[in-house]
């Protein structure tokens, strides 16, 4: 039996690691807005979120949320999607760590001539597709946990992306689409490179005794 060498033992506690968290899908980021801040009120400790953003020619501001605050502009498209005109976050795993996203959920409300159509685009492929779109009802009320559930593209993220959330087929410019509680679910696991490894004098006691009885073994099986 060989002694067994340390990327060996990094590999056996990366995939024991990643069997131990594999149905344990969570939180990973929140914007509650509370406060009337953009920056993500609660993150997984392995990854990084951006600050909250809108890009485009609206004016932003915070309105009574779904509860407390949440985040708006107005000046949305009157008609087809403008690519220019959008919410954004983005996330980066922390070196050594990877991300699956499974979804997002948001809670929104258009004002009596905001946005009646929106949809959800990422950086994973330059924002050339759609990965969930919503019709809004021609009323302003709160529509709770609206949800975009990701493809295994999604699987195993080590690099950053960035979400957009695009609202359209405004019915005035002057009308206002806000978003509450925007909250990203996935899992967040040790890459095998990173898995740590201390040596403790247990461990030791533990390798040594499997070295010395593959070494009686070997010794056994010359002197038959």
């Amino acid at each position: 039996m060989r002694f067994i060498c340390g990327k060996y033992i990094l590999a056996t506690f990366a995939v024991i690691n990643a069997i131990a968290t594999a149905s344990n899908a969570a939180i990973v980021g929140l914007y509650d807005f509370e406060g009337d801040s953009l920056t993500p009120s609660s993150v997984d400790s392995n990854l990084s979120f951006s600050n909250f953003s809108y890009t485009g020619p609206g004016t932003t501001n915070f309105f009574a949320g779904n509860p407390g605050d949440a985040y708006s502009s107005n000046n949305w498209a009157a008609g087809t999607i403008d690519l220019g005109r959008y919410f954004q976050f983005s996330i980066d795993p922390n070196p050594g760590f990877e991300v699956t996203l499974n979804s997002l959920e948001l809670d929104e409300r258009r004002s009596g001539t905001g946005p009646t159509t929106w949809e959800v685009r990422s950086s994973l492929d330059n924002y050339a597709s759609t990965l969930s779109l919503f019709n809004v009802p021609d009323n302003t009320d709160f529509r709770a946990n609206q949800t975009t559930n990701f493809s295994s593209t999604f699987t195993g993220l080590t690099n950053s992306v960035t979400f957009r959330i695009y609202g359209y087929n405004a019915e005035s410019g002057v009308g206002t689409w806000r978003l509450d509680n925007v909250e990203v679910d996935g899992i967040v696991n040790a890459t095998a490179t990173a898995v740590p490894f201390e040596f403790s004098p247990g461990l030791g006691l533990l390798i040594l005794g499997v070295w010395l009885t593959g070494f009686q073994l070997k010794n056994r099986q010359k002197t038959k």
